[in-house]
């Protein structure tokens, strides 16, 4: 099984002071701005988790080329898969005014990342390259009065070549950079730790923030602001009578906080705060985040496979290695907590196999392990492909791929017919490429295949899925052009490699693209003119190869275009 492409909006990563202009008497400092940084992703059909290590980011001077020192203070270990439900903010960096060009990361590659497939079995990877440089779409210009976001794109889809099924998969890094000129539009993120800096009576409060659950990487001052219908909890997870008294429990430089919310403006607009050490003891020594299996909630226990030990690996990992992964788990009706995604209370009713939850635990001593807090971060994911349109637009049949968790248990086998209703989608349908632009259900076609999030119900031999997000996956081919119409948006181009199915009949040989009007560019072409001067503009013995992410259109050999990747070949 081929990995599908991710598109990982990932490690928008951090990038502190550079060195100040000094002339040899003396001199003034450079002009910098604030910008907020941070990690986003995507799933990817056939892992489970991806995790690297990323020893050094250094900036692209527009002008000279020349490179910055590094800007990461230590390596910095992160999960690619897991920041999708939540981007991650990882740091807070003041950037000298002025133009730059793209960002250069470098990897370890010892030991290699480490990849775990569905059912949590590490596979082996071998990693090709160390260093790459992602270039701005255009040039970033930092100027003074601005609040810019930086984010660091790794193409998965792009960077892995091979087979879960027969490792190792291959890992070489590829990346594109954008940004946002200003933070001032909110965007939700993970949590963030912190201890309580000062408060400004029941209207705000700043911490001294760490991006990690440890305590490591530190970001700074930050002012959390809680929302009007804010989950506000005490160090044993009960929620506080009122904001008034919420903001009595917050003592300066003792009270640990984590703070869920929205990012904007330098701040927190917080959905979440719990208060983790009020002066008398830290409330949890453990936090994991995983899939959550054999889910009894008669019995009051659910397994745990473990995909990141968020916080108390010294006393976490000996334990998982030595027991085996998945762990047992219980919880106590009485006092656990279920928090569904980020800050919503709900109760175990909402906890079924197959959703990512992350579980916090105040001992970690032997199985099962007791969890105190569990949150679910979503409704438990199905990977498919589509055998049946006949219902549109409102439901459709697929069949489970290979590796879901689901398989054997409330989905019998992978011809099972599962039945997928449509009609209380919390967004609309959408296509995993860049911008992940909406669909409608006309653009669905047998053989594309896609992930559904819902709760199933129903007999395992003719289940239903009550869908509240579908992704379809983008078909994915790659091939030479061998002519262009700008006028009407097409190309055509021989396809050499089909890897992902588009839906529809299409096969290797001539093919037609029809690009979308929000198509994406990559590589050597940044926009649909600059890919038609790329063919126009070949030399003798030159071609121009695409890698196209798109779906299949009605006619045979006929696909839209969401994405396109060109390079120019000899």
């Amino acid at each position: 099984m081929k990995l599908h492409r991710l598109r990982t909006a990932l490690l928008c990563l951090p990038l502190p002071l550079f060195a100040l202009a000094c002339g040899s008497g003396g001199g003034n400092e450079v002009a910098t701005v604030s910008t907020d940084l941070l990690i986003t992703d995507a799933t990817v059909d056939e892992l489970l988790s991806f995790t690297v290590k990323v020893q050094s980011l250094r900036l692209v001077d527009g002008s000279t080329g020349a490179l910055t020192a590094n800007v990461l203070e230590e390596d910095l270990a992160i999960e690619l898969i897991g920041a999708g439900l939540a981007p991650r903010w990882v740091s807070r960096a003041r950037l000298p005014v002025g133009t730059y060009s793209a960002v250069q990361a470098t990897l370890d590659d010892t030991p290699a990342p480490l990849a775990l497939d569905l059912m949590g079995t590490p596979i082996a990877v071998t990693q090709t390259a160390t260093t790459f440089t992602a270039n701005f779409p255009t040039p970033l210009s930092v100027v003074a009065g601005n609040f810019p976001r930086i984010v660091l794109d790794i193409d998965l889809g792009a960077s892995l070549t091979g087979a879960v099924a027969t490792p190792p998969i291959v890992f070489n890094p590829i990346g594109i950079v954008t940004t946002q000129p200003n933070a001032t539009t909110p965007i939700g993120i993970d949590e963030v730790e912190g201890v309580v800096h000062s408060v400004n009576g029941t209207t705000d409060f700043v911490i001294d923030a760490f991006a990690d659950d440890d305590r490591l990487a530190a970001l700074g001052q930050v002012t959390i602001t809680p929302s009007p219908l804010a989950l506000l909890l005490d160090d044993s997870g009960i929620a506080y009578a009122d904001v008034a008294t919420f903001f009595a429990a917050l003592t300066p430089n003792v009270t640990q906080v984590e703070v869920h919310g929205d990012l904007v403006n330098g701040g927190i607009l917080a959905s979440r705060i719990e208060v983790e050490d009020a002066g008398a003891g830290v409330a949890y020594t453990v936090k994991l985040e995983g899939i959550a299996q054999n889910v009894d909630t008669a019995l009051n226990t659910f397994d745990l496979l473990v995909i990141e030990v968020e916080k108390g690996g010294s006393i976490a990992e000996p334990l998982i290695t030595s027991l085996g992964n998945p762990i047992s788990c219980d919880y106590d009706d009485a006092t656990a907590i279920f928090v569904l995604d980020e800050s919503t209370p709900t109760t175990e009713a909402s906890l079924v196999s197959g959703q990512r939850i992350k579980a916090k635990f105040a001992t970690f001593i032997g199985e099962p392990f007791r969890a105190v807090l569990v949150e679910i971060e979503g409704q438990p994911e199905f990977e498919g492909v589509i055998t049946s349109i006949a219902g549109l637009p409102n439901t459709l049949v697929m069949n489970l791929l290979p590796g879901n968790l689901a398989l054997g248990g409330s989905v019998a086998t992978t011809t099972t017919d599962v039945t997928v209703d449509l009609t209380a989608l919390e967004r609309p349908l959408y296509l995993d490429t860049e911008g992940d632009p909406v669909l409608t259900t006309s653009q669905l076609k047998v053989g594309q295949e896609l992930e559904v999030r819902g709760l199933i119900s129903g007999p395992n031999t003719g289940p239903s899925i009550a869908a509240k997000r579908v992704k379809i996956h983008a078909g994915r081919a790659r091939g030479f052009v061998t002519s262009v119409s700008p006028l009407v948006s097409e190309f055509t181009f021989t396809i050499s490699d089909l890897e992902d199915p588009f839906g529809g009949t299409i096969t290797v040989g001539p093919a037609t693209g029809r690009i979308n009007a929000s198509c994406f560019f990559d590589d050597e072409a940044s926009s649909e003119q600059s890919f038609y001067n790329l063919f126009n503009g070949l030399g003798q013995g030159e071609s121009l190869e695409v890698e196209v992410h798109g779906l299949g259109l009605s006619n045979p050999n006929e696909i839209e275009a969401y994405e396109i990747e060109a390079r120019v070949e000899l």
